[in-house]
């Protein structure tokens, strides 16, 4: 099956790639690098089923890596970021450049051109 990458224009930061419970979550995991759903749970004061949904969503799609651990004789997920937010950045950036260029051709480039030259 194919990954759609879907942009939301409209939206803000990570909201344009993410839903804002899937951004809040992304945003701690490139910040603290491990977590589990508890600690994210209490972190976000947002319910323990919501946030285990969410990061199985997550995980599913390739955004973030679980691996079980145990602790005081418990098993518990960890849950962190497969890529940083660098690398991420990077090919979602690679990825709307090659789709617009593709669908639209000159057109991108010439405004890339008109609108982004010799900014930094």
């Amino acid at each position: 099956m194919v990954k759609k990458v879907r942009v939301e224009v409209s939206g803000r930061g990570l909201e344009q790639f993410f839903s804002p419970l899937e951004a809040r979550i992304m945003d701690i995991l490139w910040m603290k690098g491990k977590s589990t759903s508890s600690e994210l749970s209490k972190i976000l004061n947002t319910g323990l089923s919501s946030i285990a949904g969410t990061l199985d969503r997550l995980v599913k799609s390739g955004y973030v890596r679980r691996e079980m651990v145990e602790e005081g004789g418990r098993f518990k997920f960890v849950y962190y970021p497969s890529q940083s937010r660098e690398e991420f950045a990077e090919k979602i950036t690679e990825k709307i450049i090659s789709s617009l260029i593709e669908t639209f051709g000159e057109a991108v480039v010439d405004s890339f051109y008109r609108n982004y030259r010799g900014k930094k």
